[in-house]
């Protein structure tokens, strides 16, 4: 009888520690999901772009070969929209201004590695000193960067992407990477957000449905015509915040069990 009775004490601490196994193996799994999810699978990372905003046009091209896997942008960087002290936008028009990037995915479109990352160069006058002082020119390189996730939607008329990028020099890296810089939060990241008007283009009239990413997917060669491109700074990634906010749930649920 004594050990029955001892049995019945003991099983609350077996049942509460039944639910910490179970819990903990939940939020495993919720973290390696949340991980996951940074792989782009018919879907945008849907970015909240901060400022200063690179606006890169007229008239952008991208291309994707299927045997390799490289996606490649070019386009021309032609304004720079800061936002200044009363959160009003001011546009500087960029002069000689180019765009370029690259990285691969799989026949999925689901992101694999950086190619030559991002560049874009050109010239501005920041007349209103919203990098420092008033006038000045800034002339070469403005932004780079390492490419390290993607997403896209197709939706029959239009092809839309995003991609997220860890700033590694230019110009601008500066902007993108100060704390005291209010939108920026301190992080040295940005994100690009690409739209393909005509998707399967190879100039403005001629259409090539072998080039259509409607007919072939990411499982055949494809090619945009009209592509444009709006590149700044992004937040901290929502996964890395649910990934955190699990974790920090999880340690304190143990807390809670131990001392029960």
């Amino acid at each position: 009888m004594k050990r029955n009775n001892e049995n019945l004490e003991y099983k609350p601490d077996l049942q509460r520690g039944i639910k910490m196994r179970k819990l903990s193996v939940l939020l495993i799994m919720c973290a390696f999901l949340a991980i996951g999810s940074g792989n782009a699978r018919a879907a945008l990372l849907g970015l909240d772009l901060l400022y200063p905003d690179i606006f890169s046009n007229t008239t952008g091209h991208y291309s994707y070969d299927a045997d390799t896997g490289l996606i490649e942008f070019t386009a021309t960087s032609q304004t720079i929209t800061f936002l200044d002290s009363t959160n009003a936008e001011v546009q500087y028009a960029i002069t000689d201004g180019s765009y370029a990037a690259s990285f691969y995915v799989d026949n999925a479109g689901n992101f694999v590695s950086n190619g030559s990352g991002l560049t874009i160069t050109g010239s501005f006058t920041d007349t209103n000193g919203l990098m420092g002082t008033a006038g000045d020119t800034y002339s070469g390189t403005l932004l780079t960067g390492d490419i390290d996730n993607f997403g896209w939607e197709y939706s029959g008329s239009y092809m839309e992407m995003d991609y997220t990028f860890d700033v590694t020099g230019g110009l601008l890296a500066g902007v993108f990477n100060e704390a005291s810089y209010p939108e920026d939060d301190g992080m040295n990241r940005g994100g690009d957000v690409v739209k393909v008007e005509k998707p399967g283009y190879t100039d403005p009239v001629n259409y090539d449905p072998n080039l259509d990413f409607g007919n072939t997917g990411w499982e055949g060669d494809n090619e945009g015509h009209k592509v444009k491109h709006d590149t700044a700074p992004v937040p901290e990634p929502a996964t890395l915040i649910l990934l955190g906010s699990g974790l920090a749930g999880f340690a304190i649920m143990r807390r809670r069990f131990h001392r029960g």
